[in-house]
């Protein structure tokens, strides 16, 4: 029986990297606690509303589309069951690797050259210091 030769190809090296520090990005964001201001009126509205009048609100919302924005949190909040923080926390970390994921593929890395520059667009993606203002 032979094993199955697994091709490492600067592509994988590209992918890795970057779930790498989307991953370490990750475990910061879950040791930080929810920012009141931002989330509990939010929270607070999709709690007392349903679905249906959230999708309407956000659709027809005349300040800023954040389309789903609402849904979204309404969807969270029914599926955590009393694990608010864990489930926030892990879906901020998922859409973390989710979006370092897709970047990367977007990148069509095929050579080495193109896998040095992957650092500096992760960076640039996750809002390095040095790219501020």
């Amino acid at each position: 029986m032979t094993r199955p030769v697994i091709r490492w190809t600067w592509s994988s090296t590209a992918h890795a990297y970057a779930m790498i520090v989307a991953l370490g990005l990750g475990y910061f964001i879950s040791k930080n606690p929810l920012q009141v201001w931002d989330c509990l009126g939010n929270l607070l509205h999709v709690q007392y509303n349903g679905l249906w009048a959230v999708l309407v609100e956000d659709f027809t919302a005349k300040a800023y589309l954040r389309p789903l924005l609402l849904a979204q949190i309404d969807l969270t909040f029914d599926l955590a069951n009393g694990y608010y923080f864990e489930t926030y926390k892990t879906i901020h970390a998922l859409q973390l690797v989710a979006t370092a994921g897709l970047f990367v593929n977007l990148l069509r890395v095929t050579s080495m050259t193109s896998a040095l520059a992957v650092p500096f667009g992760v960076a640039a993606l996750f809002g390095a210091h040095t790219f501020g203002g």
